[in-house]
């Protein structure tokens, strides 16, 4: 045998060790035990025991149970231990399953119930372990024996975001253990120390439905306590009438009974309240440009911005805002540069990036540090001050504060030479696209009944342009999230996104995936109507996004969620005062917390006896 296929066979078989263990490495981190938070370290157990509050509540679960999208088990897991300890104290209920106590959530596991001595359904939960849980409590008080129910929904899932602009595995592992937090002089609840995002979106929800699951001496209709998943996750496919839709590759499939779905997802505070959601399309653009090699002459900068105050990519995105990637690319766009790396944004494609950062050559040597920090800071700061050109009113500017940054640094000497850049020409392409692209904000409607008159935007999510793959070409791709209040205008975004990128460079659009929009009528929808009319507790009820999960179980879909209500339901959208969502200035006014419970309370009493009017 020949020396050369002698060495082949161990060449090959090292290759694919390096390539395992690189796919091992890639999509594992460290995680916590399955077991952790259940049995004597399960923190929930001990509220059994004691007066019930909501605020707290949500104290032990952002102090415990935050986990990225994905691993929504743990928290799963959880509330399950909680229900049997419930139901265990409370001696109405009999007939527990044997399987009960050794129950953990795990894939394909069988549906379970438990009943009372009158067999009425009490506890229910999907097949697959990332599918929704759902917690069935009997009517109490003068509504024992109504023939109907009310559902009450919040999403388990979380998106992360740290003021470092950490991302993938380096920033999940941060919420293993909890989020430490400390509540300032205003009342609001937020991070103590580096500012991340603490779950506000959606936990407040989940601490109401764990509330009504510790109050049984409430009056109240028979309840769903819907727990979803996946909400804030980059969502799986599955095609619905000739479109892509936010449908999953998920195994549970349960359907809901109630006609009413109260979606405590909102964060506008006691006294609002909201209808309707906002449609979507991902839209992901790809291209590749021809690599060339750095000389060892050239001068190379690192440029990073970070500071912003990002944000939710529909609830913001008409304010005056800046994308990182967008403001990046401004400044950068009439300097002399070939680019090496640019990115920004982080795992999810709802947020707004506040960070973005470029590798570079200068390839003027004319042009000192000094003099390219000074113009690419002027021109930040004149960007930063000033308004986006909006057809709308902006409610943020300007969006300075105390916290943005420019960060310029020279790393010719630093670094390791064999770095391969764009060209000049298609360094300046992209950048130019980028810089001239129509305003995040596309379309507004005239109709009072939407906040702000948006109708439909778009927002540069996630941004990676490296030559990673290949050392002989740089790979760009975009992932851009569209949203309308009309479904039919996704043709158009996609239309107006195609042509404009395509002036700039050859590039391939792809619609990933989307969800439908719902539109709501606010002086016929029999709800909105009933909002009006007798909740003089809510001053202020608006026709826009109140939950992208409750659209998706309200019109009767076989979603990712794996909940369906019956055909003709209607949702309404409440919860307490959070800023900052999918931001690491994410924070809860912790007297709405138990404000926001009280009103979700008053509009079950006022719903059920609308309920008993209509079966009378």
């Amino acid at each position: 045998m020949k020396l050369k296929n002698k060495l082949l066979i161990p060449a090959l078989i090292l290759t694919f060790v390096s390539i395992f263990s690189y796919a091992i490495k890639r999509d594992t981190y460290p995680k916590p035990s399955p077991n952790l938070y259940l049995g004597e370290n399960n923190k929930l157990l001990n509220i059994v025991e004691q007066s019930v509050d909501t605020k707290k509540i949500v104290e032990i679960l952002i102090g415990s149970y935050y986990h990225p999208s994905g691993e929504e088990e743990y928290l799963k897991n959880a509330i399950l231990e909680l229900s049997k300890k419930i139901l265990v104290k409370d001696k109405r209920w009999v007939n527990i399953y044997k399987e009960y106590s050794n129950l953990r959530l795990t894939p394909f596991q069988e549906r379970f119930a438990i009943q009372n001595n009158d067999g009425q359904l009490n506890f229910s939960m999907t097949s697959d372990y990332l599918s929704s849980l759902v917690i069935r409590l009997p009517a109490t008080g003068k509504y024992i024996g109504k023939d109907f129910s009310v559902a009450v929904q919040a999403h388990l899932d979380m998106v992360l975001d740290h003021e470092d602009g950490l991302k993938g595995d380096e920033l999940r592992k941060l919420y293993f253990n909890g989020i430490p937090t400390v509540v300032d002089s205003e009342g609001w609840l937020k991070s103590e120390g580096k500012q991340r995002s603490i779950g506000a979106d959606n936990i407040t929800g989940v601490a109401e439905l764990i509330t009504f699951m510790l109050s049984p001496e409430l009056e109240r209709p028979a309840l769903e306590l819907v727990f979803t998943s996946g909400e804030e996750a980059d969502w799986h496919l599955e095609k619905h009438h000739g479109r892509s839709y936010l449908f999953g590759a998920r195994f549970g499939n349960l359907q809901l009974t109630s006609k009413v779905l109260l979606n405590v997802d909102s964060s506008d505070g006691p006294g609002s309240a909201t209808m309707g959601s906002v449609g979507g399309d991902i839209q992901t653009v790809k291209s590749t440009f021809p690599a060339q090699t750095v000389n060892a002459d050239e001068i190379i900068y690192d440029l990073e911005i970070s500071g912003l105050k990002g944000g939710h990519s529909g609830k913001d995105i008409h304010k005056n805002r800046k994308n990182a990637l967008l403001v990046l690319s401004k400044i950068l766009v009439d300097q002399p540069v070939k680019l090496i790396h640019m990115e920004a944004g982080a795992a999810s494609k709802s947020k707004i990036p506040s960070q973005a950062k470029a590798k570079f050559v200068l390839t003027s040597k004319a042009i000192s540090k000094e003099k390219l920090e000074s113009d690419l800071s002027k021109k930040f700061v004149l960007l930063l001050n000033a308004n986006d050109e909006v057809a709308g009113p902006s409610e943020d500017s300007p969006s300075v504060n105390e916290q943005v940054q420019l960060k310029l640094e020279n790393v010719t000497n630093k670094t390791i030479h064999g770095f391969k850049s764009l060209s000049g020409q298609d360094s300046k392409q992209i950048l130019s696209m980028l810089a001239t692209t129509k305003n995040r904000v596309f379309k507004y409607k005239n109709n009072g009944h939407f906040p702000h008159g948006l109708k439909s935007s778009f927002n540069y999510s996630i941004f990676r342009l490296n030559n990673d793959l290949n050392e002989s070409q740089f790979d760009l791709q975009i992932d851009i999230l569209a949203r309308s209040l009309v479904l039919s205008e996704f043709d158009e975004l996609e239309a107006y996104l195609s042509a404009h990128i395509k002036n700039y460079f050859p590039a391939k659009l792809t619609r990933v995936m989307g969800w439908p929009a719902w539109e709501v009528d606010l002086d016929t929808n029999w709800l909105a109507q009933l909002v009006k009319s007798k909740m003089p507790f809510i001053s202020s009820i608006k026709a826009t996004n109140g939950g992208l999960e409750a659209n998706m179980i309200l019109h009767n879909h076989h979603t990712n969620l794996g909940v369906s209500m019956p055909l003709g339901a209607v949702s309404l959208a409440v919860g307490p005062k959070i800023e900052g969502k999918h931001s690491y200035r994410e924070k809860i006014l912790t007297p709405t917390i138990n404000e926001s419970f009280t009103q979700t309370k008053s509009i079950l009493k006022v719903v059920a006896e609308e309920l008993v009017l209509k079966q009378q």
